[in-house]
Order: structure tokens, then C-alpha cells, then sequence
């Protein structure tokens, strides 16, 4: 859950631990050790910057199991940390990108996701549960199903028809992007961005959501001026938008804790497998 910049520095669960993920505890040394080895995995040069974010969910995954059964065996945390780093490392990080390019992910899941998610952005008083509650989802989720209508891309003016996400495939084609991108990424998780939540791995999968859905807006942006491929303008209008809406907003805090639709919705995103190659892949 996104919490105050102010609290950037702090990890927010009942117990006041820092959590790879459910019952992984770990310390502010291994957390720091953790998140350098996250950004270089995500700066390595190579493979496209979509393979690099999607094969450091499955990094995080594989630390995860390989913490959890050499913690049952009493093994020294100090050792079991280097030994993964080190394995990967020595692998180029082969099981990580073989996991991230056995799956293609859904751009139809993409799209409800997002849909859902920016009408309720939109309307927060819809976030309580009443008789026309199903209606709207129905009527957004049909939307995202047929492309049709039109995005309320907060703050964005103006009518935005749903047809410009078939940019999506694009721009993300573009150096630009890829560059912008990566230099987001790497200055949340520098940020602490990986603390703001529940746990770890949690926050990661927030940042990929507010990546992908900053590629929404991008679109948006390059329709309005009338352009096929986006600047660095282009992207620090799209990433603006993401943080004071979205990542830094008070109200769309308020609008995940209180609206039972959207805490389902991400929930069971965010525990697919494919969630990452769903979000990174385009939406069409």
C-alpha cells in the first residue's frame, strides 16, 4: 500500500519488520544488500529493460524459497545472502530470465486492471459497496473487453479514447522509454520505495503497476500533442502524473484500503505468476 513519502525510511506491517515477503523477515543490513543486487539485476546490460523488471520478480521469488529452507537448516544469514547473490551472479541470472520468458502474461487481464482501476481513480465515491456496484464493474470491465469508450486519465483533459493504448506497442519500442524507465525505477527503489508496504516483494509489484500504467498516460500525452513517439518531456509529464495521483496521493490510499472491489482485484493480481508479464507486456 503506498503511505506518506514521510514514512519512506520506515517498513509499515503490524510488527515493525522489514519482510522479503509473508513470515520472511529480514534485517536493514540484508535489506540493503538486497535491494543493490535488485538494481544492478535491473541495470544489467543486455536484455530489453522489460526482461530485466520481470526476471527481478522472479530473483525476488527464487531469494525468497532458497532463504526460507536455509533458514530451517540454522545456516549462517550472512553466508546464505552471499551464497544466493553470488550463484546468481555466476549464472548471469539464467533461472531468473528463463522464468521470465516462459510466460507471456494476458494484455485482455491488463486492460480490465487498469480500466477498473482509473474509473474508480475517477469516481472514488463508488469505492462503497452498494446495488450498483456490480453494474459498474460489469459496464468498465465490457469496456476494457471490446476497447471501447473512453479513459479517464486523471488529471489528464479532455475525452481520451480507449484506442490509444494501441500506442502502448510503440513506444515501448522506443530507446527513450526504455532509458526514462529505468532511471524511475532505480530512483524509487533508492528511495526506499521497497519499505512503503507490506512487504518487499508487494512494493515491487506497486512499482511495476504505476510503470506500466505511466505508459497509459504517455500514450494519452503523445495523442493530445499529436506525436508517435515520446521525449523525456513526454515521460516526466507521464511519471508527474503517476506520483501526485497515484504513488503520493492521500486519496487513492484512502480509495485501495476502502474500496473491496480493488483490494480483491489487486490481491489476485498481484498473486498470479504472470503478474509482471502481464503489466510490462503492451495491453493490446
Amino acid at each position: 500500500m503506498v503511505r506518506n513519502p514521510q514514512w519512506k525510511n520506515l517498513p509499515v506491517n503490524p510488527e515493525n519488520k522489514i519482510l522479503l515477503d509473508a513470515g520472511v523477515p529480514v534485517s536493514s543490513e540484508e535489506y540493503e544488500n538486497l535491494r543493490g543486487e535488485l538494481i544492478a539485476l535491473i541495470a544489467q546490460p543486455g536484455p530489453s529493460l522489460e526482461e530485466r523488471l520481470i526476471a527481478a520478480t522472479a530473483w525476488l521469488d527464487i531469494l525468497r524459497d532458497f532463504v526460507k529452507a536455509a533458514s530451517r537448516e540454522k545456516a549462517d544469514r550472512k553466508e546464505i545472502f552471499a551464497a544466493f547473490f553470488h550463484s546468481m551472479k555466476a549464472t548471469g541470472y539464467e533461472r531468473p530470465y528463463r522464468i521470465a520468458r516462459k510466460h507471456k502474461g494476458s494484455a485482455l487481464l491488463q486492460r480490465m486492471f487498469f480500466t477498473l482501476l482509473l474509473a474508480y481513480r475517477e469516481k472514488p465515491e463508488k469505492r462503497l459497496s452498494n446495488p450498483g456496484t456490480l453494474l459498474f464493474v460489469i459496464y468498465h470491465y465490457a469496456k476494457a473487453i471490446y476497447r471501447v469508450g473512453t479513459l479517464p486519465l486523471v488529471p489528464l483533459e479532455g475525452k481520451i479514447p480507449f484506442s490509444v493504448i494501441k500506442k502502448i506497442t510503440a513506444i515501448t519500442a522506443s530507446d527513450q522509454l526504455a532509458e526514462g524507465e529505468q532511471s524511475w525505477i532505480t530512483k524509487w527503489l533508492g528511495n526506499d520505495w521497497l519499505l512503503r508496504g507490506k512487504t518487499i516483494r508487494e512494493n515491487y509489484l506497486y512499482l511495476l503497476m504505476y510503470l506500466s500504467l505511466s505508459r497509459w498516460y504517455t500514450a494519452a500525452i503523445l495523442r493530445q500533442k499529436g506525436k508517435e513517439s515520446p521525449d523525456a518531456d513526454d515521460l516526466d509529464r507521464a511519471f508527474q502524473c503517476i506520483e501526485d495521483h497515484y504513488m503520493n496521493s492521500k486519496e487513492f490510499e484512502i480509495l485501495l484500503e476502502e474500496t473491496p472491489v480493488l483490494q480483491g482485484l489487486v490481491e489476485k493480481t498481484f498473486a498470479r505468476t504472470t503478474t509482471p508479464m502481464t503489466l510490462l507486456r503492451p495491453p493490446v
